[in-house]
């Protein structure tokens, strides 16, 4: 029995009514760090599938007292999840008909140790990844898009520590980072995690807009106040009292609207522009730039009183290269919430594609990451993820392959995309199986693929193995 008290291997079933048989293969798959538990029938197999937590099941079809079609039927529709390897002693059609009955592979006998062993590895390995993705699927129910704030590594737990710190206390934040690091996301944190959580959260970039449209912005201007106010409208800090608001590129603001800024913070009270008598506010401000402050007042570009009222707690979001330990999980919540949004099953990323990200510097942070990422699953046609694109598509030294020819710029992209792909997919299964005398295995081997993923592309596309 399983013992719950320690971390366990990996646990397979062996349904085989010949006891040698059982007791040998049980020895041979323990020296490969895989436990097993034995059933001589039927009965006994079900028993185990309902009351054991199993990795993978080796089932003999000719099991008695329930044959082996029995069992795979009612993992099939009780343990979806769990891979099932069918033995039989018939020739390959018959192992075939069992996969498209919900298999997982079979084997024929008289079975290939080596063989075995490699098989059940597979098998373990997709009820693992299963798995994973089942608790992706569930933590998407609960992530926004801008929830991307991964905190594996130490420095990031140290700045969601921070945050946390401060969020109970009513006073004013600056968040300062490089471009793309993730300072919303941590603004976005101080704010749910203090006592303003109910009210709103507004953010302002106070660097895309021009010096009079971001005073009318964040301040508000009364009807006639210039020539297009029509209607007299509240700015940003009346609309965010009770709550929070983000000033984003803080350091993009004009010497007159940091003015403005800092009577609103020392009176907290805004006067809208055209309007004779001032409004009470009360919101927290956070600050964020990328910008080095301290310099800018050093040169008369930012206001000193201003910067010692903004930065009353400072919390400082370091680039993505000094914390590597957060890449592959920003990798998956990328492609988590790519796959969401386009309502997408959630490919593998491939190791070799972490190791590639871990080997790039990343200039542009997280917000690079996710965009790479995405637009690294547009090329892949949404499968397996096997490569990184990450060069500019704008750019002049783009790493970026050039599309077939064939792409059919009439159709939206992806559906362009897919088509071409699975023009391309259907080929190359051709090819191989040509190549391979239409030996189903060799050719599944030769592509890299699983049998039975092999065979489920062949089914796709209505290609035999003669074809």
């Amino acid at each position: 029995m399983r013992n719950c008290g320690r971390v366990d291997p990996p646990w397979v079933l062996l349904a085989d009514q010949d006891q040698t048989a059982r007791s040998a293969l049980a020895l041979m798959l323990s020296t490969h760090g895989i436990a097993s538990l034995e059933a001589e029938n039927g009965t006994q197999a079900i028993q185990i599938i309902d009351q054991q937590p199993l990795d993978a099941a080796l089932v003999d079809l000719s099991t008695p007292r329930m044959d082996g079609l029995a069992i795979l039927e009612h993992c099939r529709t009780r343990h979806p999840d769990l891979p099932v390897i069918v033995v039989t002693d018939s020739d390959v059609s018959v192992g075939l008909n069992f996969l498209e009955a919900g298999a997982f592979d079979f084997l024929n006998k008289p079975i290939v140790r080596g063989e075995l062993v490699v098989r059940i590895r597979r098998a373990i390995l997709h009820h693992h990844q299963a798995g994973y993705h089942d608790r992706l699927l569930k933590e998407a129910a609960g992530v926004t898009q801008h929830e991307r704030l991964v905190a594996h590594s130490s420095q990031m737990r140290h700045v969601l520590e921070r945050a946390r710190s401060v969020a109970s206390f009513d006073v004013n934040v600056l968040v300062t980072g490089e471009t793309g690091t993730g300072k919303e996301e941590v603004s976005r944190v101080v704010h749910r995690a203090g006592r303003r959580a109910e009210g709103t959260f507004l953010a302002i970039n106070c660097g895309a807009l021009p010096e009079q449209l971001i005073e009318r912005e964040l301040f508000g201007h009364e009807k006639g106040s210039f020539t297009d106010a029509k209607t007299s409208q509240m700015g940003m800090f009346e609309a965010a009292t009770g709550g929070t608001i983000l000033l984003d590129e803080i350091g993009e603001l004009s010497l007159h609207a940091q003015s403005r800024l800092l009577r609103v913070i020392e009176a907290k009270e805004v006067t809208r522009i055209g309007a004779n008598k001032p409004t009470s506010v009360d919101v927290r401000i956070i600050a964020a730039t990328h910008k080095d402050l301290e310099r800018m007042v050093e040169a008369g570009a930012f206001r000193q009183d201003l910067y010692y009222r903004l930065n009353v707690f400072h919390i400082h979001v370091p680039p993505l290269r000094e914390r590597p330990d957060d890449i592959a999980p920003l990798m998956e919540r990328a492609a988590l919430d790519f796959c969401r949004r386009n309502d997408m099953p959630i490919p593998e990323i491939d190791n070799s594609v972490i190791r590639q990200a871990l080997g790039h510097n990343w200039p542009g942070n997280v917000r690079e990451l996710f965009h790479v990422i995405e637009r690294s699953l547009v090329l892949s046609g949404g499968r397996r993820l096997l490569n990184l694109d990450l060069g500019s598509p704008l750019g002049p030294h783009s790493t970026t392959a050039p599309m077939p020819s064939q792409l059919n710029a009439e159709l939206p992209l992806r559906e362009a995309i897919d088509s071409l792909l699975e023009e391309l997919e259907r080929q190359y299964i051709i090819d191989v199986l040509e190549k391979n005398d239409g030996r189903i295995g060799r050719a599944a081997e030769h592509a890299g693929i699983h049998r039975k993923s092999l065979y489920n592309k062949m089914k796709k596309y209505g290609l035999s193995a003669k074809q």
